[in-house]
């Protein structure tokens, strides 16, 4: 689903015309154990750990809510202005980047992104793409033995 897919229908109250619905979107995935994982599907992940929150800094819902209501115009316009920048960047990636890890226009995003912000997304991406599989063999006790 993520690099797309197509979900192929019939045509409500027909017999001959079918309906063809392309869909291209983020999966999200929450695990604790990362032994299921397939190496392919560790190789397209952005794993992201989220750290926990103290008792003295979590909010109620309607607190957090009421907060985000009186920032979203600025959110909004920091994203919409940081995609401009980006977008007028991308174009360079092409000839810029000259190895692309496997998902290679998501690699010229990121490195639009540092090239705007001065961050190191790209490095980061490709950086975590072996953290996963190594996590991966480490809960699999037959292929640490095989690796041992």
């Amino acid at each position: 689903m993520v690099t797309g897919n197509a979900m192929t229908k019939r045509e409500l109250y027909s017999d001959d015309d079918v309906a063809v619905v392309l869909y291209q979107r983020p999966v999200l995935l929450t695990s604790i154990d990362l032994g299921a994982l397939h190496d392919d599907l560790a190789q397209r992940m952005l794993p992201i750990e989220l750290q926990p929150i103290s008792g003295q800094r979590r909010r109620t819902e309607r607190n957090l809510w009421s907060t985000y209501a009186g920032i979203h115009p600025q959110i909004l316009g920091g994203l919409l202005d940081l995609a401009a920048l980006m977008w007028q960047k991308l174009p360079e990636a092409t000839d810029q980047l000259a190895e692309r890890p496997r998902m290679a226009d998501f690699a010229e995003t990121l490195w639009a992104l540092d090239q705007v912000t001065g961050w190191t997304t790209l490095t980061t991406y490709t950086g975590a793409q072996d953290a996963p599989i190594d996590d991966v063999i480490d809960g699999d006790e037959l292929a640490t033995i095989v690796l041992q």
